[in-house]
């Protein structure tokens, strides 16, 4: 190799190290250079998506902290918490969603929804809390895969009840 450098005349060798370099400037920038730039692109997209995110449970934590506080005519539970519960779910169209419901003594309930119309869920809430005081105790609402529904872990309780 270095006798074929060395028959090589000047230009020529000026001629394959710049072509050299050319290539090494080349290869940098599509295995360096581009990927770190389009890394960057999609960490930006991702940040603005999240951001969004935080905007919408911003609001809706607003609208389900007002609806929490609301008050209204109480009616008597017509049975146990968890069976109002478990009724007012089926009336609002959430029993589908519903997967999961776990009495915690007579005053208490945990929930866990995923992809429930967000709609109905805080109609639901509102409805428990208006007609039987029922208030929320622990709520965590994620963004669920289709537009309008969502992923909800709560706690509720009964007004009154130990905390």
């Amino acid at each position: 190799m270095i006798e074929y450098w060395n028959r090589l005349a000047s230009r020529e060798r000026l001629i394959l190290v710049l072509c050299g370099s050319v290539v090494l400037l080349v290869l940098y920038y599509f295995l360096v250079i581009d990927p770190l730039r389009t890394q960057s692109s999609n960490l930006a997209t991702q940040i603005q998506a999240q951001q969004a995110s935080l905007v919408w449970m911003k609001q809706a934590q607003q609208e389900v902290l007002s609806l929490s506080k609301s008050t209204g005519p109480q009616h008597s539970l017509q049975g146990s918490l968890f069976a109002t519960v478990d009724r007012q779910a089926t009336q609002y169209s959430l029993k589908p969603a519903l997967k999961r419901l776990e009495p915690i003594g007579d005053d208490k309930v945990k929930l866990t929804f995923e992809q429930a119309d967000f709609q109905n869920l805080i109609n639901f809430l509102a409805q428990m809390q208006e007609l039987y005081h029922v208030s929320v105790q622990t709520l965590s609402i994620q963004r669920g895969a289709r537009s309008g529904y969502v992923d909800a872990r709560l706690e509720l309780t009964l007004n009154g009840g130990e905390s």
